[in-house]
C-alpha cells in the first residue's frame, strides 16, 4: 500500500487511490495524479486508480477558483471530456460496467463538490475534500464517490 497518496476517495464504497502498479507491485511514481491550473482560473485534476485488477479515472474540472472555498459540481462532462461549467466523471478506460458506453459524470441532479481547505497559486499546491453522485442515462448506473481526498498536490 502507499505510503500518504496524494488523492484518495471510496467509488461506491471500495478503495480508490490514485497511483500506478501491476498487480501487488506499486511502481514509481507512486502517484498517479495529473493537475494544471491555467491564466482562466480553471483547475483540472485527473487521478488515476492502476493499482487494482482494473483502471479507474476521476476527473474533476472547477473553474473561477480564486482560492480554499467550495465548489459545486454540476455540469455534465460529454464523452470528448469536454463541458461548459464545473464537473466531474469517472471513466473506465478498460473493462467498463456493463452497458456503460461513456463516463459517469455529474449534471444538474447529480451534483458533487470540491471543498479546497488549501490552495496556494504562488507556491502551486492544494489540498481538499470532494464527493459526487455521478450518473450515465444510456445505462442508468449511477456511482457514488465518498471520502475523497486531496493531500498536499502539487500543480
Amino acid at each position: 500500500m502507499i505510503e500518504d497518496p496524494i488523492m484518495t476517495a471510496k467509488v461506491n464504497g471500495r478503495d480508490f487511490t490514485a497511483c500506478k502498479g501491476s498487480g501487488k507491485n506499486i511502481a514509481l511514481p507512486k502517484d498517479n495524479v495529473e493537475i494544471s491550473y491555467s491564466g482562466d482560473n480553471t483547475l483540472k485534476i485527473k487521478g488515476t486508480d492502476s493499482c487494482k485488477d482494473t483502471m479507474r479515472v476521476i476527473r474533476l474540472e472547477i473553474r473561477n477558483i480564486t482560492g480554499p472555498g467550495t465548489y459545486v459540481l454540476d455540469h455534465a462532462t460529454t464523452p470528448q471530456g469536454t463541458s461548459t461549467g464545473n464537473t466531474a466523471s469517472l471513466q473506465f478506460p478498460y473493462f467498463r460496467p456493463a452497458n456503460l458506453t461513456g463516463p459517469l459524470t455529474t449534471d444538474a441532479q447529480h451534483t458533487g463538490r470540491v471543498i479546497l481547505t488549501e490552495f496556494d497559486a504562488a507556491q502551486r499546491v492544494l489540498s481538499g475534500t470532494f464527493e459526487m453522485d455521478l450518473y450515465d442515462a444510456s445505462s442508468g448506473l449511477l456511482y457514488r464517490v465518498r471520502e475523497g481526498k486531496l493531500d498536499k498536490a502539487s500543480f
